[in-house]
């Protein structure tokens, strides 16, 4: 089938998830889309009430056709080319240290951990460490020295050396 024919691989969705998804899986890789067009397109803001149905679309073509479109400078959209995948590692890893510092500290607002029964307790512990275990991997000072590691000889990257670096460094 060609794009223009081919049926969506979303059955069972609204009809403005549908749109989007129509709209999106036309972009080419590096391209861009205002969220005026959007709107023209669907008939509805695609910043406002039709916020869901552009998600849901982003989504399903990320997981259908591996078509990452990410929102630009709070104009539009673009579809992720693979040189602009490879550099967004940095934000993506800042974007979830954060969330994993932030959820720490909402568990430690726990007031009184003797009022909880030995499972929420276990469970509290077992999640604080999780989070702190996140957090200490995904620290800035860590981040830099790995993207600073060099990579080895045949182009690839010196796992081992990485590896290394983290254990030291916990």
């Amino acid at each position: 089938m060609t794009p223009d024919t081919e049926q969506p691989v979303i059955k069972a969705r609204h009809e403005l998830t549908i749109k989007a998804w129509d709209i999106l899986r036309r972009l080419k890789p590096g391209e861009r889309i205002t969220y005026a067009k959007i709107h023209a397109a669907m008939g509805v803001d695609p910043q406002g009430d039709g916020r869901k149905y552009v998600t849901s679309a982003r989504r399903i073509l990320q997981k259908s056709r591996r078509m990452v479109i990410e929102p630009y400078e709070e104009v539009g959209l673009v579809y992720l080319n693979d040189a602009q995948l490879g550099t967004s590692g940095s934000r993506r890893i800042r974007r979830v240290y954060r969330a994993a510092k932030r959820e720490g500290r909402k568990l430690d607002c726990v007031n009184d951990a003797a009022t909880l029964t030995d499972a929420q307790r276990e469970a509290l512990t077992k999640h604080q460490l999780i989070l702190q275990d996140a957090e200490a991997r995904l620290a800035p000072r860590l981040v830099r020295q790995v993207e600073a590691m060099p990579v080895d000889n045949t182009g690839g990257i010196d796992l081992q050396a990485i590896i290394d670096g983290l254990q030291r460094n916990r």
